[in-house]
């Protein structure tokens, strides 16, 4: 199994919640003009 379908997998088994914190994470994270107006909203 490819690391790109193991994390495919994973992610299709997580619950609604966890994604939520996973969006989150990754906004909060991430370095660009986009995500720093996300994170304003």
């Amino acid at each position: 199994m490819s690391s790109e379908s193991f994390f495919t997998e994973a992610y299709k088994n997580l619950t609604d919640e966890d994604k939520e914190s996973f969006y989150r994470t990754v906004f909060l994270h991430t370095d660009t003009e986009a995500a720093a107006k996300l994170r304003q909203e």
